[in-house]
């Protein structure tokens, strides 16, 4: 394991879309997110991603809004994803994850 991110949609990015693929062996399968000094990506939709064997799978957060709530981390859609068989790993505490989702709203998820 040796590749962080897969696929990584990062601070300010919008109107992305991302139709079918295949993600293994990473840190992240699929990364969507924004820092606290910048705004978080938005408006992104994903339709037919298979991540398999990273730690975490799909991930979908805006970091450093954990007590107050981010006004630009919305609108996010995942359609006939799939996550087989997430791993630990040495390299982070939090263990394996399928999806995981953080100071976001508006996140649709459908056939997961």
């Amino acid at each position: 394991m040796t590749i962080i991110n897969g696929i990584e949609i990062d601070d300010g990015c919008y109107d992305i879309t991302i139709i079918g693929g295949y993600i293994k062996n990473c840190r992240r399968g699929l990364e969507i997110k924004g820092h606290s000094w910048a705004p978080a990506s938005r408006r992104v939709n994903v339709y037919g991603l298979v991540c398999e064997k990273n730690v975490r799978n799909f991930g979908i957060r805006h970091l450093g809004f954990d007590n107050t709530d981010s006004q630009t981390a919305f609108d996010i859609g995942l359609y006939d994803c799939t996550s087989i068989n997430p791993v630990s790993s040495v390299f982070t505490t939090d263990g394996p994850r399928a999806l995981q989702i953080s100071n976001y709203c508006n996140v649709y998820i459908k056939n997961f």
